[in-house]
């Protein structure tokens, strides 16, 4: 069976797993297609990095899209297989829902570090010794994640613990015994001189502490209505996914200057690879970032919306990006660039893909330049 026919087979199967799961677990919000064709181009891009896992010549390469190939085949069905064992057994755990949320987030931005800081060690670290990269890459991104996100690992239920979920019970408690004695629309000066706050920030330099609590508890008072509560109880822990989001995007920068200092011949498509996975890290970073200034689930229902659209964008470009890829180590000419590149970098020139002779073609005289370049040899010479 052909490449082409077997990644298409494996594709169908996963899209219904994730319809036998919407099925199996139906959410509230109902089934989303948004939400679907998210997944389903998720678990393509991931097919394709086994699929360039197994075909990859040299090692190090190998693992950088094994990384990949683990973190959006992971991201497509956990969900799918956690619906089903939520279908198919009972579960008298009211917290499991939430667990699950939790720490969804916390293995995705695990598997999105490690395969980030990977792609940039193999491409930055000279050093032919694929333990040598990855323990640092382990090393690094462990530290880092740790760092970040150790409250949720020390206690499961840390979101609910967090002085701004306190106040808020507190604000909410409050403001209800109060309009259950007749106040029918207390103020903000009323329910903050009967609350009792866990101030933990500082006061701001020549504001009075009442007229800060008032701000404060204005600003809680926005997560009453409804279940917008829910976006102050995952605030802390998207706040702490975008830093981390934003750290792959310094490192990812600090790639690119390199590669452009540096200017050593390198992968086909590697180095356009890693400029693609920016706007990726970069959404990721904006769209977590803007769910925490959000006090309203219509508004968070827009910016996930905006969010999914663009991802779903740049995963197409990644996912022609390493179809490209897959398609020329599978040619003789690609197959012989990519060996002598293990085995003698320094006699051999870049290679000229497709995205450079389009760019060459729209800028100037491709064939000026037909010899500064390795490319495949044109019918009529």
């Amino acid at each position: 069976m052909k490449t082409f026919h077997k990644i298409l087979l494996i594709w169908a199967v996963s899209c219904v797993l994730m319809v036998a799961g919407a099925i199996a677990h139906p959410q509230i919000e109902g089934f989303s297609i948004p939400e679907f064709v998210l997944g389903a181009s998720s678990s393509l891009l991931g097919i394709v990095s086994y699929f360039l896992y197994r075909s990859e010549n040299g090692n190090c390469l190998k693992l950088v899209f094994l990384n990949f190939a683990l973190f959006f085949g992971i991201n497509v069905v956990r969900r799918p297989l956690y619906d089903l064992a939520m279908g198919c057994f009972v579960v008298t755990n009211p917290w499991i829902d939430f667990y699950y949320h939790e720490y969804s987030w916390l293995l995705y931005y695990l598997q999105l570090s490690l395969s980030i800081f990977y792609l940039v060690a193999d491409q930055t670290i000279k050093s032919r010794l694929v333990y040598t990269k990855y323990l640092a890459t382990f090393a690094v991104v462990a530290s880092m994640w740790l760092i970040v996100f150790y409250p949720f690992l020390l206690d499961a239920k840390y979101l609910y613990n967090v002085a701004d979920y306190r106040n808020f019970l507190a604000v909410r408690e409050s403001m209800t015994r109060m309009q259950s004695r007749g106040s029918a629309n207390p103020s903000n000066e009323e329910i903050a001189s009967c609350t009792p706050l866990t101030m933990t920030d500082v006061v701001p330099q020549g504001e009075n502490i009442d007229k800060h609590k008032e701000r404060y508890v204005a600003q809680l008072l926005d997560y009453v209505a409804g279940d917008n509560y829910a976006l102050l109880i995952f605030k802390p822990l998207w706040l702490r996914c975008s830093g981390i989001s934003l750290l792959n995007v310094f490192v990812l920068l600090w790639c690119v200057a390199y590669q452009y200092y540096v200017d050593r011949p390198g992968g086909a498509y590697m180095e356009k690879i890693v400029w693609c996975f920016l706007p990726y890290c970069v959404f990721e970073a904006l769209h977590l970032f803007a769910f925490t200034k959000v006090t309203q689930w219509n508004a968070l229902q827009t910016i996930m919306d905006v969010g999914i659209c663009s991802s779903i964008l740049v995963m197409w470009i990644q996912l022609f990006l390493f179809g490209f890829r897959l398609r020329f180590i599978k040619t003789i000419e690609g197959s012989y660039y990519e060996h002598r590149l293990l085995s003698d970098a320094s006699r051999i020139t870049r290679w000229r893909d497709a995205f450079d002779n389009w760019i060459l073609k729209q800028f100037m005289n491709p064939g000026e330049l037909d010899r500064r370049f390795l490319t495949e040899r044109r019918e009529q010479e």
